[in-house]
This record gives C-alpha cells, sequence and structure tokens, in this order.
C-alpha cells in the first residue's frame, strides 16, 4: 500500500466554515426577527445562501477522496501527498515513484467536458430531466464555463519542479489531469498532458517506465515533506 503522507484538508474545512456560517446566520436572524425584522430576514435569508455555496467544496473534496483511495492501492515505495501548497499553487495530488514526480489535477464535474490543450477556456454541458405540467420528460441542457484544468495542473507542477530544484533534485514533474465523476464524458484533445477518467489512472501510471530508484523517491518525498509543516505554521 502507498504511503501517504498528506490527506485533504482545505476542501472539507471551506465547505465546513460556510455551512457553519449559514447556521450562524439563520440563529442571528431569528434572534433579530423581534427587534429588528428587516435585520432578522436578511439573515434567515442569507443562511441558505452561505449553505447552498459550501455544496461545490465538498463534491471537490469527494473527488480528490477518491483519488487518494485509488492511489493507495500502489506498493509501499509510492509517495502520495493530497491537498499540499507549494509555491503560490495549491496542488491536489503529489505521486512520488519510481515512475517519476507527478502533479494530479482532480475535477469532480459530471456532464460532458469540451477542451484541448491549446484552450484556456473549456465548456462544460449539463443535462437536466424536468418534469411538466402534464407530468411528461423534457431535458434541457446547461452550459458551463471551466478555466482549463491543463493550464491549472502545468502551474503546479512548474512550482513543484522549481521548489525541488531549490532542494537539490532537477527532476521532471509530470502532470495528469484526472475527471472524478462517474457521471462525465470526456470530449478533449491533449496531446502532451493526459486527460483521463479515474478508472484509467493507476493503468496509466504502472504502464509508465521506472526511471527513479527506490532511496531517490524517498529524499524526493521528505523535500516534499517539509512543506507540510512549514505551510502549518
Amino acid at each position: 500500500m502507498s504511503k501517504i503522507l498528506k490527506h485533504e484538508e482545505s476542501l472539507k474545512s471551506e465547505y465546513s466554515s460556510r455551512i457553519l456560517f449559514g447556521l450562524i446566520a439563520i440563529i442571528f436572524g431569528i434572534l433579530f426577527l423581534g427587534s429588528n425584522p428587516i435585520l432578522g430576514l436578511f439573515f434567515i435569508a442569507l443562511g441558505p445562501v452561505l449553505v447552498k455555496t459550501a455544496i461545490p467544496f465538498i463534491k471537490g473534496a469527494a473527488g480528490e477522496i477518491k483519488v487518494t483511495h485509488l492511489l493507495s492501492e500502489h506498493s509501499d515505495d509510492w509517495y502520495i501527498f493530497n491537498d499540499i501548497k507549494v509555491g503560490i499553487s495549491q496542488i491536489d495530488h503529489v505521486v512520488v515513484c519510481p515512475k517519476g514526480v507527478f502533479t494530479i489535477e482532480t475535477k469532480n464535474h459530471q456532464g460532458t467536458i469540451y477542451g484541448s490543450d491549446s484552450k484556456e477556456e473549456w465548456s462544460q454541458i449539463v443535462k437536466k430531466k424536468y418534469k411538466n405540467k402534464r407530468n411528461k420528460t423534457y431535458t434541457k441542457s446547461f452550459k458551463n464555463s471551466l478555466y482549463s484544468p491543463i493550464n491549472q495542473g502545468r502551474k503546479h507542477s512548474y512550482e513543484l519542479s522549481k521548489y525541488l530544484s531549490k532542494c537539490g533534485y532537477k527532476v521532471w514533474v509530470d502532470t495528469i489531469v484526472v475527471f472524478a465523476n462517474h457521471n462525465v464524458t470526456l470530449k478533449v484533445s491533449s496531446h502532451k498532458v493526459p486527460v483521463i477518467y479515474a478508472n484509467e489512472l493507476n493503468d496509466y501510471l504502472e504502464n509508465q517506465r521506472n526511471i527513479m530508484a527506490q532511496e531517490s523517491c524517498k529524499k524526493i518525498a521528505e523535500h516534499i515533506s517539509g512543506l507540510i509543516n512549514k505551510n502549518q505554521t
């Protein structure tokens, strides 16, 4: 089993904070209803809004936890860091193993994703089913935009590579983009950075050739571990 040296924290923390602030807003609203009804109603209305904004964070955390579980299936000379800050980047996952050093950008979107390694803006098409007054089902499509996960992942790899270089290790850091939601379809063209489904991740990694000795993996992992305490102070 892989060595998991850091677990996901920030998304779950943000989710909990927003839920808490939403509940506090509702409580304040109830308390103010008697003395200041307008202010009370404002806080009561604000509470559910704050709670709703928490949902994307827990969905993101669920995707990262799924990927972490998959990564844990490798041998004990694999080192996994989740949700780790390197320079200006908050990286979803870092893998250090005989296959090399990888950053993984995890997305938990559903629907159909359109994009390429040459576009900064990707598209997400989500289809939802509704029923009309006659109880007949119809489908409505929604389009959202998202910043290129490839560009996002590349920036993370650059920051990690820069940090390791300062530590005396000039290693290439590869980028992988993983979509964890089982209800997603990828229509993505990418020639340099793999954009894959979660169930393809382990096979992709195992199919890479070994390029690092076990001792090198251990030393690089130790340097990355130093960031954990550094970022908590």
